[in-house]
């Protein structure tokens, strides 16, 4: 607390000194106005009186010009339309009429009045100011208009979607930085589902792919990814900042509805029809006054009702070939679990509902001039049952049902006292209930499969896991997010070049969750015939902790913030902002003492790293090059500070060692081979074959954090300009530069070390049989893994994007921009569960010091196009077009070719992560069947991250999947209504490119394995030479490249709207 106090002090002190002359900022959900107020031979006039008046709410900010006759307008509402006004004894108002504020936009707006005897009726003048050059913006961003949102196509009525507009975003990661360091800011509130499970994409509801919020109240938002203003943080990677709607004068409102069903969907490239499926989306919105210029309100709900098939492919749909599973497979897995008196369910295609409604409220009062107090609230409730199939395929006994159920309220105070001083005050409580359960009571059961014919004719193919049985991340999992959030910004002038700003930023999450995989229990078999005979290759169970509770990790995160800013004017062409944020996360709660860990390790579980401060210091600039804005030079350079994935930290206090033991009967040895096999849920086994005790069989796994560790902090350099262009087109170029100042890197302490080296030079921590099994040199066999996080270094990326945009006052908006990137990180921390973290990243040599490698979000090329216009007789197209550059992936072995632990110990996380060596010729690798030789070498030829690798190990996300490219169109027609009214109908096609050629759109994915996270098991370990030091292999002939059949197709929206 000292250290906080402390630096609280170093920020006001900053705060005095700050040079005593003021430019002007807007709030972070709101814009500002300046200028200079000024007469016909352009001197000053101090004293006028600046109106800024809102025609559709009343609203209006007063100020007056200060001696040099400047003035600025703080926190106004983006939108209008305005109207700016100038009054002074002596003088002719002067009016500007029709200004349309965008949010972030600080719109520079001189008024010069003329001289008068008397007074006049006054004088009225036009405003242009585009928001693409606004002073102040610095670093790389996208703005998303209110007609972009309101007209661009989309499938979910997500307002995220329209993300992909920006040049340097994909797949949700904003310049190839993680995608779960991402801020989202809804009217200044945080609006992150915080724990961040990869199934949200950081989002409320994400995880029964819902939205957080109706796309009918969303007005417009920002995509930062390098604002160097300290009162923006909470991210390393981008920051999407939306406004809502509000209420005004005139009543107004909106209804929609919009379907999709099997009819509006087009046959996949084999000419197969898609399932049945129905997606009905309704809702609408209602605005006024309830009293006028003063009180309005404004409210908005949706629901969407859908039932659709599963992603695929699916057993007896698509050929043997794309699954790896034949309907004769898949019958016999049913009828030998039958006999057990277990229901496996069924395995052709499914159809799975997915309900969700969400509703809107907001209120905004206007007390007088210059302050506006709002109130919402927003809600979700929604459901999703779900079904994984790929290369480990679900019966729909291992489906899962989640459901998700958001409730969050805001209140906003933005006020002006004395003309001088601008306040933006905003509060907020959230609360997000999330459960997943399994809808099956018996044990989750999987056995691996060949690709067959039938008939017990094999025919050459990868190996498959058909799965029946509660889902093993399931079978207790529960999450309760309550967020507290304080936002106090106060801004004024010092003198007449400077305008400071003193903030805090304060946020108090507490999280309970509920989380036993594998609870219920996981039996694995290696072939059919072996679940018949009863004969389990593992078995896996979760088991309490003898004397804990239901181990529920339950904890508090407070996070403190302050900062300090000037945005200094420093020349009529020149403004530079600078500043300096502070922000102190705190853990007050201590995870379980585990004595035994801190015995053998010297590990104090109890630790958690509380009170480092993160410093995050920025520097941005706008040279207007030329004075009349047509070009502009802007950049800056600063330290930005996100937050972690709480699902990571929440690992530290749900396994300390003392809340769970994991039971692995891996049937390597007699002691440790599996139990015999039951399906009752109620006689599960808790200890292994030939074991008599629970404490024998089962082992303690600790997850825990250096208490020097610091939440990720990214440094983002950039440069950019803005050049307008003949015939009202704007040209941009930006240059990014980031490097990672602390990120989050693991390493397993239980590992004694290398013990050796294969004959490719990898090194071997344990060793391995003539069978191909791994035994692991553990520091201590009582432990499973013992997994430390600390901050390392070494993540960097560059940027570069070009982009032509053009905005019409007529509705006609185009876009056109191409980027590039390249993207290194040392692990890319693609799953939720620590050991998963641990066990995805592909590695080439020492597991606990991994070596700086491409990126998993790594995208190098993106193209995007996008447009609206108005054509004749009232209809309106809009379009965008994306094409990107596959997904990054790697090669890696069945088997734990290292012997590091992975995939042998772990009883839930296999983890296949163990990169393979590429031979140059059959006599560079040993096969147990020489005819594997062949199509391997084949397959090598054929994949060039593989052929350029021959005699080395593969480097890890060496691989890009296929090119893939979307195409979404939406038309819309005017209807006949009344007067006032307005009423179309909606047509939207998605993936417009297969409609033309059903060869075009589709969307190609590598099928990679739930055992290897995001990566293609090329090799099975089968055997070892110890003569040669080497491993002994099959050849699994992995799928590269697969239409994901959803995807793929193109299909249709058709729907009506309503407004008045």
């Amino acid at each position: 607390m000292k250290r906080f106090v402390w630096s609280c002090g170093v920020l006001a002190t900053m705060a005095l000194f700050f040079p005593a002359r003021a430019a002007t900022a807007q709030g972070v959900a709101s814009a500002a106005v300046a200028g200079r107020v000024t007469d016909d031979a352009g001197a000053a006039v101090p004293q006028a009186q600046v109106l800024l008046i809102n025609t559709a709410t009343g609203q209006r900010y007063a100020t007056r010009s200060a001696v040099d006759g400047g003035y600025f307008i703080e926190n106004a509402q983006p939108g209008g339309p305005y109207t700016a006004e100038a009054r002074a004894l002596g003088f002719e108002v002067v009016r500007v009429p029709d200004i349309r504020l965008s949010l972030g936009q600080r719109l520079s707006l001189g008024l010069q009045m003329k001289r008068a005897a008397v007074e006049l009726a006054g004088v009225t003048v036009e405003a242009q100011s585009n928001p693409l050059t606004s002073v102040s913006r610095t670093g790389a961003s996208q703005f998303v208009s209110e007609s972009l949102v309101a007209r661009l196509p989309t499938l979910t009525r997500n307002f995220t979607d329209f993300v992909e507009t920006t040049p340097q975003a994909s797949r949700s990661s904003a310049a190839g930085q993680n995608n779960r360091f991402n801020n989202i800011q809804i009217d200044g509130a945080v609006n992150n589902d915080l724990f961040n499970l990869g199934s949200t994409q950081g989002q409320p509801g994400g995880q029964v792919n819902a939205k957080a919020i109706t796309l009918e109240a969303i007005s417009q938002y920002q995509v930062l990814i390098a604002p160097f203003d300290v009162r923006q943080g909470g991210f390393a990677g981008g920051l999407i900042n939306a406004v809502t709607k509000r209420g005004t004068n005139a009543f107004h409102g909106s209804a929609f509805f919009a379907r999709q069903d099997e009819g509006l969907v087009g046959n996949n490239q084999a000419g197969l029809p898609f399932g049945k499926f129905k997606q009905d989306q309704y809702g609408g919105s209602l605005g006024g006054a309830i009293i006028k210029n003063r009180l309005h309100f404004f409210v908005a709900a949706e629901h969407q009702a859908r039932t659709a098939p599963d992603a695929g492919p699916d057993i007896g749909v698509d050929a043997a070939r794309t699954t790896g599973i034949h309907p004769d497979s898949a019958t016999r897995f049913v009828t030998i679990l039958q006999a057990y008196g277990a229901n496996a369910g069924a395995f052709g295609q499914q159809t799975l509902p997915t309900p969700s409604t969400n509703v809107f409220a907001r209120l905004d009062w206007q007390a007088g001039d210059n302050n506006l107090l709002t109130i919402r609230h927003n809600h979700l409730h929604g459901s999703d049952l779900s079904i994984g199939r790929g290369s480990t395929y679900g019966f729909s006994s291992n489906s899962v049902d989640r459901g998700n159920r958001v409730n969050s309220t805001v209140l906003q105070l933005n006020s002006t006292i004395r003309s001088r001083f601008f306040n933006e005050l905003v509060l907020q409580y959230q609360d997000i209930h999330d459960e997943r359960a399994p809808t099956s009571p018996f044990p989750q059961v999987q056995v691996s499969v060949r690709s067959d014919t039938g008939a017990g004719n094999t025919a050459p193919g990868p190996a498959r896991t058909l799965v029946a049985g509660a889902e093993q991340f399931s079978q207790a999992n529960r999450l309760d997010q309550k967020i507290f959030e304080i936002t106090d910004n106060l801004t004024f002038a010092m003198g007449s070049a400077h305008r400071v700003t003193l903030g805090t930023h304060n946020e108090v999450f507490r999280f309970q969750n509920l989380f036993l995989p594998q609870s219920i229990g996981l039996w694995t078999f290696t072939s059919l015939a072996n679940l018949q005979a009863g004969t389990a290759a593992t078995y896996a169970r979760v088991l309490p902790f003898p004397g804990t509770p239901t181990p529920i990790a339950d904890f508090h995160v407070r996070q403190y913030g302050a900062y300090a800013q000037d945005q200094w004017q420093a020349s009529p062409r020149l403004a530079v902002t600078y500043g300096l944020r502070m922000d102190v996360p705190t853990l007050p709660d201590h995870p379980r003492y585990n004595a035994t860990a801190d015995t053998v390790f010297g590990i104090d579980a109890r630790e958690v790293p509380s009170g480092n401060i993160l410093w995050s210091p920025r520097i941005g600039f706008n040279y207007d090059a030329r004075g009349d804005r047509s070009t502009v030079v802007r950049g800056g350079a600063g330290l930005f500070s996100g937050r972690p994935a709480f699902v990571w930290m929440s690992n530290a206090y749900g396994n300390s060692g003392r809340e769970t033991l994991t039971l692995s009967c891996l049937s390597r040895t007699a002691n440790d081979a599996a139990p015999a096999f039951t399906l009752d849920p109620s006689a599960q086994p808790v200890v292994c074959k030939n074991q008599v005790s629970a404490s024998s069989s089962a082992l303690m796994t600790v997850n825990y954090f250096d208490k020097n560790f610091k939440f990720p902090q990214v440094w983002k350099f950039d440069i950019g300009v803005d050049q307008e262009l003949p015939h009202g087109f704007l040209g941009t170029f930006e240059a990014l530069y980031s490097v990672s100042s602390s990120t989050l890197l693991m390493r397993d302490r239980n590992l004694i070390g290398p013990v050796g080296a294969d004959r490719n030079g990898r090194p071997l921590y344990g060793s391995i049989a003539s069978t191909g099994i791994a035994t692991t040199s553990f520091v201590d066999t009582r432990f499973d893994k013992v997994l430390e996080h600390y901050n390392g270094s070494g993540d960097w990326g560059v940027s570069f994007a070009w982009q032509l945009q053009k905005r019409f006052s007529n509705g006609f908006e185009a876009s056109a921009a191409y980027s590039y990137q390249h993207v290194t990180d040392r692990v890319s921390l693609t799953s939720d569960i620590a050991t998963s973290n641990f066990a995805f990243d592909p590695i080439r040599f020492d597991p606990n010091d991994p070596e700086s490698g491409r990126s998993a979000f790594d995208i190098p090329h993106k193209v995007t196009l996008t447009g609206t216009v108005n054509l004749p007789r009232g209809f309106q197209l809009s379009a965008i077009y994306v094409g990107r550059s596959g997904t990054p992936y790697s090669y890696v072995y069945v088997g734990d070719a290292n012997a590091d632990g992975y995939p042998n110990r772990s009883g839930s996380v296999r983890g296949e992560n163990d990169l393979v060596y590429v031979p140059r010729s059959q006599s560079d690798i040993l096969l147990q069947n020489a005819a594997d030789w062949a199509p391997l070498d084949r397959f090598i030829t054929n994949e060039p991250c593989l052929n350029l690798s021959r005699g080395a190990i593969v480097k890890r996300y060496g691989c890009s999947g296929a090119w893939r490219q979307f195409l979404n169109v939406r038309l819309t027609g005017a209807l006949p209504t009344l007067r006032g009214q307005h009423a179309e109908a909606v047509l939207e096609v998605f993936n417009f490119l297969n409609m033309l050629n059903r060869n075009w759109g589709l969307q190609r994915n590598p099928v990679t394995s739930s055992a290897s996270g995001p990566d293609l098991e090329l090799l099975r370990l089968v055997g070892w030479d110890t003569a040669t030091n080497q491993g002994i292999f099959t050849f699994t002939n992995p799928l590269k490249d697969r239409p994901d059949d959803s995807a793929s197709r193109w299909r249709m929206q058709l729907g009506v709207r309503y407004e008045f």
